[in-house]
């Protein structure tokens, strides 16, 4: 709301009333680990800001986001200092956030995971096939012991074997967590000679 406060014959004393509320903040930019890291976690501090504006400026907002920051191949926790993105009809109170990194070093696990066949004409098939295949990918200490056989699926298509190229056919990872990195296969194929 805007009142007058005072009069004079040239002069026009004007009182502009703001609001004022806690606004949530949100990280803006692209933070990536190195190599054989990952990005565990990420915390701005503090996780709120007072923001003053017009009451009808305000209204439309429910959050604030820091200035754009790009961080990368990060090997070690980090702490940085982050401007809150303004606009002219807003102040923010205080205008600087801490944006802390947590960064984990990933490890090498390996499990063995059952081979699916699918499409497959009959069970004679399977006398020539692996029953397992390796599996080595990377994932985070603190999520080592939860990764398993049973969070992947390793199949193999009867259309592959027959459509084979040079007398080999593709093992397919068709799932797997999203808590693991870079995970290969071994072996990767078979030979189908055999199987046509």
């Amino acid at each position: 709301t805007t009142s007058i406060v005072q009069y004079h014959d040239d002069t026009l004393y004007v009182q502009v009333m703001q609001s004022r509320k806690l606004l949530p903040v949100k990280l803006n930019g692209k933070i990536d680990a190195a190599e054989h890291y990952e990005i565990a976690n990420i915390a701005i501090d503090p996780v709120e800001v007072m923001v003053s504006a017009m009451p009808d400026e305000l209204e439309k907002m429910e959050y604030v986001e820091t200035d754009y920051i790009v961080k990368k191949y990060l090997k070690s926790d980090r702490t940085f200092q982050v401007n809150i993105a303004t606009a002219d009809f807003m102040s923010v109170e205080p205008s600087m956030v801490n944006v802390n990194i947590s960064v984990s070093p990933l490890k090498i696990k390996k499990v063995q995971v059952p081979v699916t066949q699918v499409n497959f004409p009959g069970p004679l098939y399977a006398l020539w096939l692996p029953n397992e295949v390796e599996l080595s990918f990377e994932v985070s200490e603190a999520n080592y012991e939860l990764i398993g056989p049973s969070d992947f699926t390793v199949q193999l298509d009867y259309k592959d074997v027959v459509s084979n190229v040079g007398g080999y056919a593709p093992l397919k990872l068709v799932s797997k967590s999203s808590l693991v990195k870079d995970v290969k296969l071994k072996p990767s194929k078979i030979i189908v000679g055999a199987l046509l």
